[in-house]
């Protein structure tokens, strides 16, 4: 291991302690939160008062962000809210920053055979399972000004809720349901990319587990739905063939990789499965290659495997999930999408959401 990804990875570890274990944060910590709560309390400002103006592509705009650093379960629900919308007769598209992609030019639009170091793993995976136009650029109004050239009916974002220069039309929160908002502190001191009272603007709130959003604030909470991420297959990553996700045979050697922002609920899931890998967790968006893919049976997340499909070997596979949208939270979106355009999508598609 490298020094430099020796300190990242020992820096990781203390945050996450700072944030999730309650280890108390220093005074630098502390300190530069301070620093980064009076950016965001400037950037919030100067877009309610109208210094600064968002700009909204055209098409109907839906967010599906968090408020934390790291992995709520974004990712699932876009790909089963696109479904759902695609279900309602319309015409999706999905926007993404595009963490790690290096594309030719901005924006780019996502193809089935791009690399994920193109397109971002992210991206790459919510195109392969959509079909839909999906674009990744930084600057998401010109990436939003994209999806409407190529016609589409209603922008899906993957993250952006703090993103203010995209206007938008529908906010909806992940929050994952173990860990919630840890110490409840901004970062650094804390895992808050904004304060909590942000959650009084939103739309809607997606609990991904067991949980509820804590009770902290005055004002009432908008309205919070319970999600279940639902394992559905096992895929390998050479041949795609698909089996059911049920518990391997006596004495079945495995082993798990995952790069995601909590390793620790891959593998919570498969436990509950009836496997019991040894787990080795990388960092968000880790850039795999041949020498991190262990011998013998290796199991991953679908976004992990997007990255892994060029040199993995015959016996690993990919855990295929879908995140099944409220019903409740579906009707919802539709009102307002109806609201926005004076069009009629119908009704949800089918009772208790979509996978």
């Amino acid at each position: 291991m490298t020094w430099p990804l020796l300190l990242r990875t020992r820096l990781e570890r203390h945050l996450l302690a700072v944030w999730y274990a309650g280890q108390p944060a220093n005074l630098l910590l502390r300190a530069l939160a301070c620093g980064y709560s009076l950016l965001v309390t400037v950037r919030n400002w100067s877009y309610r008062s109208r210094l600064r103006r968002a700009v909204h592509p055209g098409p109907p705009v839906v967010v599906v962000g968090n408020l934390i650093v790291g992995g709520s379960g974004k990712t699932p629900v876009v790909v089963s809210l696109v479904e759902a919308l695609r279900l309602s007769g319309m015409r999706v598209g999905v926007l993404s920053r595009g963490y790690g992609a290096r594309p030719a030019r901005w924006p780019h639009q996502v193809t089935s055979g791009d690399d994920a170091s193109v397109a971002g793993d992210e991206p790459l995976l919510i195109q392969r399972r959509t079909q839909v136009p999906v674009v990744v650029d930084p600057d998401r109004p010109r990436g939003a000004a994209e999806l409407a050239r190529l016609g589409v009916e209603v922008i899906v974002t993957d993250d952006g809720l703090q993103h203010l220069r995209l206007a938008r039309d529908y906010e909806l929160v992940v929050v994952d349901g173990e860990r919630g908002f840890g110490n409840g502190r901004l970062i650094p001191a804390g895992p808050l990319r904004e304060p909590l009272e942000r959650l009084e603007t939103v739309d809607a709130v997606l609990v991904n587990g067991a949980g509820r959003v804590p009770d902290l604030l005055a004002r009432p909470h908008p309205p919070q739905w319970s999600l279940e991420v639902a394992p559905v297959a096992l895929v390998n990553l050479m041949t795609g063939e698909e089996v059911a996700p049920a518990a391997p045979e006596p004495g079945t050697s495995v082993q798990a990789i995952a790069g995601i922002g909590h390793p620790q609920r891959f593998a919570d899931t498969l436990a509950q499965l009836g496997w019991a890998p040894q787990l080795r967790a990388f960092s968000d968006h880790h850039r795999f290659q041949a020498v991190d893919i262990p011998s013998g049976r290796v199991l991953m997340t679908e976004k992990d495997a997007v990255k892994c499909v060029d040199f993995a070997h015959a016996d690993c596979w990919y855990l295929k999930v879908d995140a099944p949208i409220p019903t409740g939270v579906l009707d919802a979106l539709l009102s307002r999408l109806r609201e926005t355009t004076g069009s009629n999508p119908p009704p949800s598609p089918t009772p208790g959401g979509v996978s």
